[in-house]
């Protein structure tokens, strides 16, 4: 990928502990490490399917030290 680009037809699952979290409002960034890798999840309000109600409850919900399971798609931000 690209910088700035998404590759929607590829989803994949992961599971780990979140290291780190930032981020408010629309847009969360989450380190997750897990099997001696470290990925970086972003969570953004425009592409949550549950609405706007179930993203601001999971994200209040979700602490440093948590064990979590993600499933999204591959991309890469923009520098």
């Amino acid at each position: 990928a690209t910088d700035g680009e998404r590759i929607p037809e590829t989803q994949v699952s992961i599971a780990g502990r979140i290291i780190s979290v930032r981020g408010q409002g629309k847009l969360y960034f989450y380190d997750v490490r897990g099997d001696g890798a470290k990925v970086q999840l972003m969570s953004d309000l425009k592409t949550f399917e549950a609405g706007e109600e179930a993203f601001s409850k999971i994200h209040r919900q979700l602490r440093r030290g948590d064990l979590i399971g993600a499933k999204g798609f591959v991309g890469k931000s923009k520098k």
